[in-house]
Protein backbone atom coordinates (compact mmCIF):
# COMPACT_ATOMS: atom_id res chain seq x y z
CA UNK A 1 0.00 0.00 0.00
CA UNK A 2 1.46 3.18 -0.91
CA UNK A 3 1.90 5.90 1.69
CA UNK A 4 0.78 9.48 0.81
CA UNK A 5 2.53 12.47 3.28
CA UNK A 6 -0.30 14.52 2.46
CA UNK A 7 -3.98 14.69 0.86
CA UNK A 8 -3.33 17.01 -1.94
CA UNK A 9 -0.32 14.06 -3.35
CA UNK A 10 -3.17 11.77 -2.97
CA UNK A 11 -5.22 13.66 -5.13
CA UNK A 12 -2.73 13.96 -7.56
CA UNK A 13 -2.15 17.74 -7.02
CA UNK A 14 1.04 18.97 -6.58
CA UNK A 15 1.57 21.49 -3.51
CA UNK A 16 1.51 24.28 -5.94
CA UNK A 17 -1.56 23.02 -7.24
CA UNK A 18 -4.27 23.57 -3.75
CA UNK A 19 -6.22 26.81 -3.65
CA UNK A 20 -4.89 28.32 -0.03
CA UNK A 21 -7.43 31.08 1.31
CA UNK A 22 -5.34 34.35 2.91
CA UNK A 23 -6.76 36.38 5.54
CA UNK A 24 -6.02 39.93 4.89
CA UNK A 25 -5.36 42.40 7.87
CA UNK A 26 -7.78 45.20 8.27
CA UNK A 27 -6.70 48.42 9.77
CA UNK A 28 -8.66 49.26 12.73
CA UNK A 29 -10.76 51.60 10.75
CA UNK A 30 -11.94 48.65 8.68
CA UNK A 31 -9.32 49.31 5.51
CA UNK A 32 -6.65 47.32 4.08
CA UNK A 33 -4.88 49.27 0.76
CA UNK A 34 -5.58 45.92 -0.81
CA UNK A 35 -8.84 45.78 -0.59
CA UNK A 36 -8.83 48.72 -3.12
CA UNK A 37 -8.65 46.20 -6.43
CA UNK A 38 -11.77 44.95 -4.51
CA UNK A 39 -13.78 47.31 -6.00
CA UNK A 40 -17.12 45.63 -8.02
CA UNK A 41 -18.05 45.75 -11.30
CA UNK A 42 -17.94 49.76 -13.03
CA UNK A 43 -15.68 51.16 -9.61
CA UNK A 44 -18.67 50.20 -6.96
CA UNK A 45 -16.65 50.61 -3.77
CA UNK A 46 -18.18 54.00 -2.05
CA UNK A 47 -21.32 54.31 -4.62
CA UNK A 48 -24.78 53.76 -3.05
CA UNK A 49 -25.82 50.15 -4.06
CA UNK A 50 -28.75 50.06 -1.51
CA UNK A 51 -32.10 48.18 -2.78
CA UNK A 52 -34.12 50.41 -5.01
CA UNK A 53 -38.41 50.07 -4.53
CA UNK A 54 -38.93 47.63 -6.79
CA UNK A 55 -36.09 45.18 -5.40
CA UNK A 56 -37.73 45.90 -2.18
CA UNK A 57 -41.14 44.84 -3.33
CA UNK A 58 -40.19 41.81 -4.46
CA UNK A 59 -38.35 40.86 -1.45
CA UNK A 60 -41.87 41.68 0.80
CA UNK A 61 -43.92 39.70 -1.74
CA UNK A 62 -41.62 36.59 -1.52
CA UNK A 63 -42.32 37.08 2.66
CA UNK A 64 -39.22 38.70 3.64
CA UNK A 65 -39.22 40.64 7.00
CA UNK A 66 -38.50 44.47 7.30
CA UNK A 67 -35.49 43.82 9.24
CA UNK A 68 -34.33 41.79 6.64
CA UNK A 69 -34.32 43.59 3.69
CA UNK A 70 -32.86 46.82 6.05
CA UNK A 71 -30.33 44.19 6.56
CA UNK A 72 -29.75 42.97 2.94
CA UNK A 73 -29.67 46.47 1.51
CA UNK A 74 -27.16 47.58 4.08
CA UNK A 75 -25.05 43.98 3.33
CA UNK A 76 -25.81 45.41 -0.45
CA UNK A 77 -24.13 48.70 0.22
CA UNK A 78 -21.50 47.59 2.27
CA UNK A 79 -19.64 44.74 0.41
CA UNK A 80 -18.72 44.67 -3.08
CA UNK A 81 -18.42 41.27 -3.50
CA UNK A 82 -20.54 37.97 -2.40
CA UNK A 83 -18.42 34.83 -2.10
CA UNK A 84 -19.89 31.85 -1.71
CA UNK A 85 -18.42 28.11 -0.84
CA UNK A 86 -20.66 24.86 -1.91
CA UNK A 87 -20.04 21.69 -1.43
CA UNK A 88 -19.52 19.52 -4.05
CA UNK A 89 -19.09 15.89 -2.46
CA UNK A 90 -20.41 12.74 -2.92
CA UNK A 91 -22.89 13.53 -0.18
CA UNK A 92 -24.57 16.02 -2.05
CA UNK A 93 -26.57 13.24 -4.03
CA UNK A 94 -28.43 12.32 -0.92
CA UNK A 95 -31.82 13.02 -1.22
CA UNK A 96 -33.07 14.35 1.69
CA UNK A 97 -32.97 17.98 0.59
CA UNK A 98 -36.52 19.87 -1.05
CA UNK A 99 -37.08 21.92 -3.51
CA UNK A 100 -39.79 24.71 -4.08
CA UNK A 101 -41.89 24.63 -7.15
CA UNK A 102 -45.15 25.63 -8.41
CA UNK A 103 -47.69 23.40 -7.96
CA UNK A 104 -49.50 23.35 -11.38
CA UNK A 105 -52.64 25.12 -10.05
CA UNK A 106 -53.87 27.97 -11.23
CA UNK A 107 -53.85 29.91 -8.13
CA UNK A 108 -49.64 30.17 -8.77
CA UNK A 109 -49.62 28.31 -5.45
CA UNK A 110 -46.27 26.36 -4.58
CA UNK A 111 -45.13 23.27 -3.18
CA UNK A 112 -41.67 22.00 -1.62
CA UNK A 113 -40.76 18.36 -3.18
CA UNK A 114 -37.87 15.88 -2.59
CA UNK A 115 -34.61 16.56 -4.09
CA UNK A 116 -30.93 15.93 -3.57
CA UNK A 117 -28.78 17.99 -1.67
CA UNK A 118 -27.03 19.37 -5.09
CA UNK A 119 -30.48 19.98 -6.68
CA UNK A 120 -31.27 21.80 -3.52
CA UNK A 121 -28.28 24.15 -3.73
CA UNK A 122 -28.26 24.70 -7.21
CA UNK A 123 -31.92 26.42 -7.01
CA UNK A 124 -30.90 28.56 -3.68
CA UNK A 125 -27.52 29.70 -5.50
CA UNK A 126 -29.47 30.40 -8.95
CA UNK A 127 -32.41 32.65 -6.96
CA UNK A 128 -29.34 34.46 -5.06
CA UNK A 129 -28.06 35.54 -8.65
CA UNK A 130 -31.78 36.15 -10.28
Amino acid sequence: MQNYSNESSFLGASQDDVPIAEAIPMTTNGTNSRLSVMSGPNGTRGKTRELNRDQINDLVEQGYSQGLIKALSQNSHDFDFRFWIVDNSGSMQIGDGSRIVTSGKSDGSLKAVRATRWEELKDTVQYVVD
